[in-house]
């Protein structure tokens, strides 16, 4: 048996296990993070409300991530990358998902944004959040913050994706609104399908 058929033989095993019947509450926050397993790739994303009207609600769909660089340059306005630390951005990316279905005030064509200047989505590592350790990864989604220019805005609509468990190809927590913009609340599920 090959070595690239295991790998894919790997990969579609654990693809299955995103699925919505198959995500799970994390219950408890790791007590730390190996960034190097956060890989770039496909995901399948599945998100769960649990709060408003939406509670019990499910959406799937897919996340890419990409790793960032400082000769990332947007397409749209041939800015290049601004990050004064990549090592706090390692990855951007996009999202296609009906997050209004689970009630993240999230705009769809936002997401799906692939400049990686004025991604979609946008990883960080924040340091500052009680009851999480230090470098957890968040994933921005459709937020002011995911901007890569000179520009800061950390306030406006959008998600956080607080990463509660990183294994090997997948990772899961709790999401909830980023800004002061009101929006649901639950957890997600991501598992790689793709490299």
């Amino acid at each position: 048996m090959s070595q690239r058929y295991l790998v894919l033989t790997l990969l579609a095993f654990v693809a299955c296990g995103a699925r919505a019947e198959t995500c799970e509450e994390v219950p408890s926050v790791a007590a730390s993070f190996d960034i190097g397993l956060l890989m770039s790739g496909t995901y399948e994303l599945v998100l769960v409300a649990t709060s408003r009207r939406e509670r019990g609600a499910i959406a799937e769909g897919s996340l890419t991530l990409r790793p960032t660089s400082s000769s990332d340059r947007s397409p749209r306005t041939g800015q290049l990358a601004q990050d004064k630390n990549l090592a706090d951005t390692p990855f951007y990316g996009w999202a296609d998902l009906d997050f209004l279905a689970v009630g993240a005030r999230v705009g769809s064509t936002a997401a799906s944004s692939r400049d990686p200047v004025f991604p979609g989505v946008l990883v960080r590592l924040v340091s500052w959040q009680r009851d999480y350790p230090r470098n957890t990864p968040v994933l921005l989604v459709s937020t002011g913050a995911n901007r890569r220019d000179d520009m800061l805005l950390e306030d406006g609509g959008g998600i956080g994706l607080w990463v509660r468990r990183l294994g090997v190809g997948s990772f899961a927590g709790e999401w909830s609104r980023w800004g002061l913009a009101v929006s649901g609340s639950g957890y997600f599920c991501a598992t790689l399908v793709a490299p």
